[in-house]
Parts: structure tokens; sequence; C-alpha cells
């Protein structure tokens, strides 16, 4: 259970953390610096370095300084054990054999229905396993590691190019232990179901459907006074909103009231505290316009090759409000409903997967994860997955994605 010394969804303290990730990467030889932008709250970047001084991968981190640099050398860690071990357990079996093992809803709709186009070819999949008492499955390793299609094993004749589109790393986490890495995992998932059905129920779907709003008299006090911070930060007004597509599980979506000229940045966090999932948006937020004023050559780099998503989208004019994401225009339009949000912690980690897997069941959804790293002190890094989670909130980086049967795709029932 979460102690005045072990942050929330967590097992370990900041202290106990940074010695635990620094023996980490001291058995791979990996050299480390981080840097540390804005006050408290901040953002931290850890940048990683092979021997030679080339730059590997970097990660960033948020909140409080001390915990942003911790969640940065974690951040920095899990994304080069990503490109390092995306292939990790995969198995190659032939197209055929994979449609006969997922749930025919899953390739039914997109993007599992691509597996038709290549019916005679192989594909490279993980074996899951399953939550609440699920049976295992397997599930295309490109669909979780985006990186694999870039290399794939020789025996894989699957042409990603389509099925790409789609491939994300969310759900994808690192922690202390494996129930740590596994709760952040399911949480990120719930998190880009609900940013996705979000974006399609207001954008794609332009539905009467009201807003959610939360304002800092909705918050409990500390989080309040975060909101203020994070407003004063980037200079704007905010806008906090509950957008929850699990019951059980709340999810939170965090903007600026600021005009871009490339995607708009959001903050967004899920969380069985709904205090939490507010905290985690808000860090979230600010991590995001820190980042777009970092000098890191990485982000220099993103910033010139930048385009807007919904330049990337100009031959699909149905994709382009969900990648512009005009929230003002919605709130405008829509009714809004004034929402609070409780500090309720929700116990100890193993307690809250145990949870997050039973409301995720009870909602007709199946969960399963597979491990990718572990280190001797515990560290781990695990893939979550569930299966009939909506991918559309891709389409705020220019992809062109359409909805499933949960965001209501044609001749869909629209369950969620």
């Amino acid at each position: 259970m979460t102690t005045p010394d072990v942050p929330e969804e967590r097992h370990f303290s900041l202290p106990d953390a940074t010695r635990r990730i620094q023996a980490a990467y001291d058995a791979l030889g990996i050299r480390y610096a981080t840097s540390v932008i804005g006050q408290d709250p901040c953002a931290a970047l850890t940048e990683l370095h092979d021997a030679d001084g080339t730059l590997l991968t970097g990660g960033w981190g948020k909140g409080a300084r001390e915990a942003a640099v911790v969640g940065s050398l974690y951040e920095a860690m899990e994304h080069l054990l990503m490109d390092r071990h995306a292939a990790h357990d995969a198995q190659v079996r032939a197209v055929e054999d994979l449609i006969a093992l997922l749930d025919p809803d899953l390739t039914r709709y997109l993007p599992g229905a691509l597996l038709f186009d290549q019916i005679e070819e192989t594909i490279a999949t993980r074996r899951y396993t399953g939550l609440a008492g699920a049976t295992d499955f397997h599930y295309p390793v490109a669909l979780s590691a985006p990186t694999y299609a870039d290399a794939p094993l020789p025996v894989d004749t699957f042409d990603y190019a389509p099925l790409r589109r789609y491939a994300s790393n969310s759900g994808t986490a690192i922690g202390g232990s494996l129930e740590e890495a596994l709760l952040h995992a399911l949480n990120e998932c719930a998190e880009r179901d609900a940013i996705s059905l979000f974006l399609l129920s207001h954008f794609f779907h332009a539905g009467n459907e009201a807003l959610r709003v939360v304002s800092p008299a909705g918050l409990p006090a500390d989080v309040a006074d975060l909101y203020r911070q994070v407003s004063q930060c980037v200079d704007a007004d905010i806008c906090l909103l509950d957008i929850s597509s699990t019951p059980g599980i709340t999810s939170c979506l965090a903007v600026a009231h600021l005009c871009y000229d490339h995607a708009r940045p959001y903050g967004a966090g899920a969380s069985l505290n709904p205090a939490h999932a507010a905290r985690r948006a808000l860090h979230e937020l600010l991590q995001s316009h820190l980042a777009l004023a970092s000098d890191a050559t990485p982000v220099r780099a993103g910033r010139a090759a930048s385009v807007h998503p919904a330049q990337l989208l100009q031959q699909w004019p149905r994709l382009q409000p969900s990648a512009r994401m005009d929230i003002e225009d919605r709130l405008a339009s829509q009714p809004i409903v004034a929402v609070r949000l409780e500090d309720r912690p929700a116990g100890p980690v193993a307690s809250q997967i145990q949870q997050i897997s039973q409301a995720l069941q009870a909602d007709g959804l199946v969960a399963g994860y597979n491990v990718i790293h572990t280190f001797d002190n515990g560290i781990t890094l695990v893939n979550a997955v569930v299966p009939r989670f909506e991918r559309f909130y891709l389409v705020t980086l220019g992809h062109v994605v359409v909805p499933g049967r949960r965001g209501g795709a044609p001749g869909a029932s629209g369950e969620r």
C-alpha cells in the first residue's frame, strides 16, 4: 500500500527506485545524462549514449523534481529495451492459423481484418498471459512493437505497411517489479482507449454528447493547486475533462487553450483513483509543453521535421477534425457537465491489477501481458494488450486509421 515515502501505484520509494535503475544501467554499460526543464512541477529528459558517445534514445519524466528525474531514467530504459527486444518471444506462424486463433470480432474489424489480405503469408506473434482467468492468447508483434516491422524475422513474410498505421507501443511499460510495470501498462491501455473513444464521439462521429468538465473546484486541494500551477506554467487557461470509457477506471484529458501550428499537445492519465488520473493528465500536459520548448537535439530535430497531422490527412477529410482536436469548438457547442473527482487510493499494486482486470472483464474485455525483459533486481519491462480496445488516438499523429467495433465502425453495434 502507498506510504508517504512510496509514490502512488509504485512499490519503491524514489531513492530506492533511483538506485535500482542505476544498477540496471550499470549492468548494460550505458551512460546517461539528465536535464531538468522548468521549476516545480517540471519535466526531465534523460538521454542515453553508448561508449562512443552516440545518442541511443531518451525518455521524459514529469512532476516534482525528484519524481521527474526518476521517471525519465525509467522511461529512457523502457525505450532502449523496446528497441533492443522488439522481436522478443516472437513466434512466426501462418496468417491463416493466427486468424483461426483470434476472436472473430478482432478479425471482422480493422486492424484485424487486414490479416485476410495476406492470408497466405506468415506473421510474427507473441503469446500473452490472460488476466482475470482469461485464456492465454496470441497477438501480432508488430501491433505492439512498431519497430519490429523495420527488421522482421527472416521467416516472417508479412507486408506490414498497412498494419503499421495501427502499430503503437501503448501498453508497454517499465517498473521496479512486474506488478508495478503491469499496473502502469494496463492504465496506459485504458487511457489510450478513452482518448480514442473521445475523439470518435466528439470529432469523427460528431455526436451530440456532453463534455464532462473538471474545474479546480471539483478537485482535491492538492490537485486543484497543480491545475493552477500547470495553467501558469503554460501561460494559458486549461481544460480538464473526464473521458472515462471503462467503468471503474477514470481517464482524464487535459489541454491548454492555445493555438498551434503543429500537433496539439495534451496530457492524459488513467487510474482507479479518480484524482490520480487528473494528476497524471495535468503533469503530462505540462511535460508536453516544456518538451516543445526544449533545446535538446532530438526535440529540435523533431520540431524541424514537424508537419501538422491534419496536413498529413488532406486526402481524408473525415479524419481531420479528430487530428485537430478542436475542443474549444465542442465546448462552445455541446452541453457541459461539471464533474468532481475524489482522491480515492485504490490499495496495493497487486490489488489494483486485479481490480482493473475485473473491471475490464465486466465490460466484456480480455486483457493479457507478455514480459519483455527482467533485470536481476526485478526491474521489468512488460507489454499489456486489450485486443478490443480502440487505436483511433493514432489519428493525432497523422495516421490513417478507422474505428473498430467499440468505436462505431460500420456494421458494428458500437458496444463498449
